[in-house]
């Protein structure tokens, strides 16, 4: 789940308890914790019956009355190093043949070790904890006490010194393995397994045709390579511990024997994008989309990384400041759009739809995913000429077009963009009004885009406060419905204001002339139908009276609006 999809989960289940308690643990292991302490913030804000105990071993990124640091002291930290240790000695097996006074000699050289009072060890919390467990690690490796011994007395007195060392042991024909290995744990943009990561890092750029050759013959090598670096949580790959990140992104790496290792987000995101375009452009899927269920799946099983460059590869392009050899890049792989079968572009679509219906593939434009990924440098460049863009050319498994999806995803300036380019706000996909209205809350949402609206946003009644309303509930179903326009275009919100019906006649006549022409007629009779009625209609009976057919009684819907506005 995102953190928004989270947030939304909290917000509804806030409402069934009296009081909420909450619990989160390092913290600090997930690239998202900003975002993360600033939902828990505003929810905090919002219920008072809400409780959270958040462990980390970063502070908090800002300070609020919200948030409360305890901090964990020298005993307390020494404590759990030392059950830590003697639970080890104890249970495993490759210690318990150690006497007593062997076992109190190695915990009391491991406390006083990583005691940051008398060695230069890292003054994280965490940090320290790690770095216990990686001594423990290399002494469980040693088959006599005297072996143990010299051991402790060689080991690295710092958690950076620590990984250096164990990076250094790296054969030199693993190192660019490790490399990317490493590279892609630290800023891939959800776990990926082990087949993903071993096709990954055995990519080129300059790669036309990827086959077994080039592959490892054993994706688990993996392990081994890395030096106990990585770790397997049933099935998905992640860095061993936090720590790990901290150190290939710190400057003391830059400056040690292990600099080659050391990592820059920017550098690593543009690697990870050029290499999934590589990969969706290898001559094995030059051919398109396919036609049968079977050689989609075929292509999906032998090609691993497909998943994740399909979803992923536009989003990696907006985490850096594209160059132009990116941009060219990637006009080049939209461009395949106009090869036989859409090319390699029309594969791609056939991944993210999981469809084998070739007339929505096909009819797909680049400028569609552009607006629906948000990749706002690249639709700069695809509305550059604008005259040459069908801005509302429909797309995607819904007929979209791409305001739609850029609004029903919440992606406030790409939508911006489209709008001041001639996009029309007003149509719709195939899944109704309901959809537009959906999305273009979300655009309006201030938690969700503090910005938007500024000091011209525009207070809606619900429908509970509508009978307060100087104006009918009409209105403020229109008004509802051009949020869209409040966000892009915030004049507009003074203009629709200004020309406000003064009376109910003119307001009810504005109404009717929003009816499409196709469906004058079926408005026609429902309103003269409700008009006699005896009493309510339910919403089946006049779908039945006015002869709706299938198509617009299930996908349009019309009668919703026409029943809500009149």
């Amino acid at each position: 789940m995102t953190v928004l999809e989270i947030r939304e989960a909290m917000q509804f289940l806030l409402t069934k308890f009296d009081r909420f308690y909450l619990m989160i643990d390092a913290l600090n292991e997930t690239p998202y914790d900003d975002e993360v302490i600033e939902t828990l913030i505003s929810l905090c804000e919002q219920h008072a019956k809400l409780r959270v105990l958040v462990t980390s071993t970063r502070e908090p990124f800002r300070d609020t009355q919200h948030i409360f640091v305890r901090r964990m002291n020298e005993p307390a930290i020494n404590l759990d190093i030392k059950m830590y240790v003697r639970q080890r000695l104890q249970t495993e097996s490759r210690f318990k043949w150690l006497d007593p006074i062997s076992r109190n000699e190695i915990t009391l050289c491991i406390i006083t070790s990583s005691d940051g009072t008398h060695y230069e060890v890292v003054a994280e919390q965490g940090t320290r904890f790690r770095w216990a467990k990686l001594c423990m690690d290399q002494l469980s490796r040693h088959r006599t006490v005297k072996h143990m011994k010299d051991a402790l007395k060689s080991i690295p007195t710092t958690l950076n010194e620590t990984y250096a060392a164990m990076l250094s042991r790296i054969a030199p024909e693993d190192k660019e393995i490790a490399r990317e290995a490493l590279a892609w744990l630290c800023f891939s943009l959800r776990p990926v397994c082990l087949r993903e990561l071993a096709e990954a890092v055995v990519l080129r750029e300059d790669d036309t045709s990827l086959d077994n050759d080039a592959r490892l013959g054993d994706p688990a090598v993996l392990f081994e390579i890395c030096q106990g670096l990585i770790y397997n949580n049933e099935g998905e790959l992640t860095l061993a511990h936090d720590s790990i990140r901290t150190f290939l992104l710190s400057d003391w790496i830059r400056e040690s024997i292990v600099a080659e290792f050391a990592v820059d987000p920017a550098s690593v995101h543009r690697k990870i994008m050029r290499k999934c375009l590589t990969y969706l452009s290898l001559r094995e899927f030059a051919s398109g989309p396919v036609l049968t269920q079977r050689s989609l799946n075929s292509r999906i099983c032998n090609y691993p990384l497909l998943g994740y460059a399909s979803q992923l590869w536009p989003i990696h392009s907006e985490r850096f400041d594209l160059q132009p050899e990116d941009t060219n890049d990637i006009l080049t792989f939209f461009r395949t759009k106009g090869n036989p079968n859409s090319g390699a572009f029309g594969a791609w679509v056939q991944l993210l739809l999981g469809t084998l219906d070739l007339d929505t593939i096909h009819r797909t434009e680049p400028l569609y995913y552009a607006a629906s990924y948000n990749m706002v440098s690249i639709l700069k460049i695809l509305l550059r000429h604008v005259s040459d863009v069908d801005v509302n050319k429909r797309g995607g498994r819904h007929s979209s077009t791409p305001l739609f999806v850029a609004v029903w995803r919440g992606n406030l300036e790409a939508a911006k963009l489209l709008y001041k380019s001639g996009a029309d706000p007003y149509l719709l996909d195939n899944t109704g009004p309901e959809s537009y209205r959906h999305g273009a809350n979300r655009c309006h949402d201030k938690d969700y885009c503090p910005s938007a609206i500024g000091a011209e946003e525009m207070s809606l009644q619900d429908d509970a406060s509508a009978k307060d309303n100087q104006y009918p509930r009409s209105i403020g179903s229109r008004c509802q419905f051009d949020t869209l326009e409040q966000c892009l275009h915030p004049p507009f919100v003074r203009r629709e204001l200004q020309n406000l019906p003064g009376t109910m006649d003119a307001t009810h006549a504005q109404i009717l002339r929003r009816i499409r022409p196709n469906q004058l007629s079926t408005a026609k009779r429902l309103l003269q139908f409700l008009t006699y009625s005896e009493r309510p209609l339910k919403l089946e009976e006049a779908k039945i009276e006015c002869q709706f057919t299938r198509n617009i009684s299930y996908q349009t819907d019309w009668s919703q609006i026409w029943l809500k506005d009149l």
